[in-house]
């Protein structure tokens, strides 16, 4: 029963986590045109500059 609620409270710890910053990005990122960066340079910003900052 312990391990189970562990469980279960930790991915939607995650998840909540992620959805905040995926919505949510720093003013870095938004003030960003997504249209002019390519995909690859928004993801790596994503995954770089803006996680990094919001943690």
């Amino acid at each position: 029963s312990h391990t189970l609620s562990s469980e279960e409270i930790s991915p939607a710890k995650f998840l909540r986590l992620n959805s905040i910053i995926e919505f949510s990005p720093p003013h870095d990122c938004l003030h960003e045109p997504p249209n002019i960066v390519s995909d690859d340079e928004k993801e790596h910003k994503k995954k770089g500059k803006c996680k990094n900052k919001k943690i």
